[in-house]
């Protein structure tokens, strides 16, 4: 992707565990997380790999973002294609998001979360969390008919942020005066500018609003009292079982269990329907006799 593009992508609101935003950040600057070469996504990759029973494996790896970054991650606008793919695909009964992924930029998760639920009325859509499902991971995590984790996995992270610096202390130090000419208070900053506590107050208010549309996505997705999302929505991360206790998830397995057991499940409708086909017919065939 070209740099300026790149930059764009990683800019604005965040929905993402902070630890690894931070531990980010500081890998990229040290140069110890190397972009890949331009060209370097491999986009002849299948988007999902469908079992012998037909449940479509969507991996969600690494830092969620619009467009695909230099830096690797999941696009959550590839995403919605590759769901609208396995809802086209004939071989494809249901489709599980296998997600490791400590969330990531806010732009393109609303959308995605709202793939998920609408794909989800077309084919069942399942979520098994792998490790690690934070804050825009969950988001999307929750929009599925089922949320399982694995045992040592970690969830949570509810919660939106944004990072905003006041360097004006540094450039008075540096003998450097910035000015900003506007056309009103919260328009326009530099490096070097004072920040109001008017403009940090205006931010807040920003964050506050969008981190509304974060809890409302998981009240709607796992049917839960606001009161009781609200409780957990402080940015904490809770470890698989405490994550069942508190409703955030259904269940404790392993990736190997799961996808087990809802290869039993697609058979088993399967079945059904086979069933209730031949019945149809049986049933057409005497009617025709009479």
């Amino acid at each position: 992707m070209h740099n300026a593009e790149c930059f764009q992508n990683h800019l604005g609101l965040y929905a993402v565990e902070p630890t690894w935003f931070t531990s980010a950040v500081a890998a990229v600057k040290d140069g110890t997380w190397k972009p890949l070469a331009l060209g370097a996504d491999d986009d002849s990759t299948p988007p999902y790999v469908v079992s012998a029973d037909g449940l479509a494996v969507l991996s969600v790896t690494g830092p969620i973002m619009r467009a695909r970054s230099k830096f690797g991650g999941a696009s959550s606008i590839a995403l919605r294609q590759a769901l609208r793919a396995a809802v086209a695909d004939d071989k494809v009964s249901a489709i599980m998001l296998r997600i490791d992924s400590p969330g990531g930029t806010v732009a393109g998760t609303p959308e995605l979360a709202a793939e998920i639920r609408a794909t989800d009325s077309k084919k069942p859509v399942y979520a098994h969390i792998d490790d690690l499902g934070a804050s825009a991971a969950y988001w999307i995590a929750a929009q599925a008919r089922r949320v399982t984790a694995n045992a040592t996995a970690q969830i949570g992270s509810i919660g939106v942020f944004t990072v905003v610096k006041d360097t004006s202390k540094a450039a008075e130090m540096a003998g450097v005066k910035v000015h900003v000419i506007s056309t009103g208070e919260y328009k326009g900053g530099a490096d070097g500018a004072p920040v109001s506590d008017a403009q940090l107050a205006e931010v807040q208010k920003l964050v506050n609003e969008i981190n509304e549309f974060f809890m409302a996505a998981v009240v709607e997705g796992r049917a839960m009292d606001k009161k009781d999302v609200k409780a957990v929505a402080d940015g904490r991360m809770f470890l698989a079982a405490e994550a069942k206790r508190l409703g955030l998830i259904d269940a404790v397995a392993s990736m190997d269990e799961v996808v087990s057991g809802y290869g039993e499940k697609i058979r088993q409708r399967k079945k059904m329907r086979a069933e209730q086909a031949r019945l149809g017919l049986a049933i057409a065939a005497v009617e025709a006799q009479l």
